[in-house]
């Protein structure tokens, strides 16, 4: 079975090998647009519980080196760089209601299921899995599953954690605990690549935001194959001069 794509039309489109060929209808962007400030919620409703998860080990290695908090944002003020969602009709959407959303915003690890690797290559139905550098050796990462937003120059940008947003703002639910990261510079953000807008559009005058993704005037829908995301490992050997440290 197919996955359902959600894309945003309204601006630059990427190559896409699965995006119909002739789009429905042509978005416009309203001229009246201004660009929310960012609503960061600095409350003591939720500092018992914001204490308790600052703790957890996981969520010190996944922002180290980064200026981080928690915090209740509104989900209505934040800008998005991602240009699709992809649904699976085989997966029940999760239970979204005032009582989970501290569970919403900071489950548990994200599983790391794959295939059992060989000597060089590693396959998983995960497009977030990584394999990452420890000081014993590498070590398989799911991806981050927290909530995170990224403040930038002003603005505020959904930085992970797009379906869980989308499904919160269907259900009416804008103000949500999130990681929020004082971003120093837009790779602390997100990476350049094709699969995210680029910088001069989310930089625009009329960006993306995470709500257009509700507005069926500004997406399109359309199905897409599964993948798997395969990590290949390669080995290659050379030599380097020694260098020795240089005692006065």
């Amino acid at each position: 079975m197919n996955l359902e794509t959600l894309e945003l039309i309204a601006w630059d489109l990427d190559p896409s090998p699965h995006r119909p060929s002739r789009i429905p209808h042509v978005p416009t962007l309203g001229r009246d647009f201004s660009i929310p400030s960012p609503t960061v919620i600095e409350s003591s409703t939720n500092a018992t519980d914001f204490a308790q998860i600052q703790t957890r080990p996981d969520l010190h290695e996944e922002f180290a080196g980064l200026d981080w908090s928690l915090a209740v944002v509104d989900l209505r003020t934040l800008q998005a760089f991602q240009r699709r969602l992809h649904f699976d009709p085989t997966h029940p959407t999760p239970t979204v209601n005032p009582n989970s959303l501290l569970t919403l915003a900071f489950p548990p690890p994200r599983p790391t299921t794959h295939t059992r690797p060989t000597s060089t290559t590693i396959q998983s139905p995960n497009p977030d899995l990584t394999l990452r550098p420890t000081f014993t050796g590498w070590q398989l990462h799911g991806g981050s599953p927290f909530l995170e937003v990224a403040l930038f120059q002003h603005r505020a940008f959904l930085r992970d954690g797009y379906h869980r947003a989308h499904d919160l703002l269907r259900a009416g639910l804008n103000a949500v605990p999130a990681v929020v990261i004082h971003a120093r510079t837009l790779d602390e953000i997100y990476p350049q690549t094709p699969n995210f807008f680029p910088e001069s559009t989310t930089f625009a005058p009329r960006p993306p935001m995470v709500t257009d993704f509700l507005d069926p005037t500004l997406t399109l829908s359309y199905p897409t194959p599964r993948v798997l995301k395969t990590i290949r490992i390669s080995i290659q050997e050379s030599f380097e001069p020694e260098i020795k440290e240089l005692h006065p």
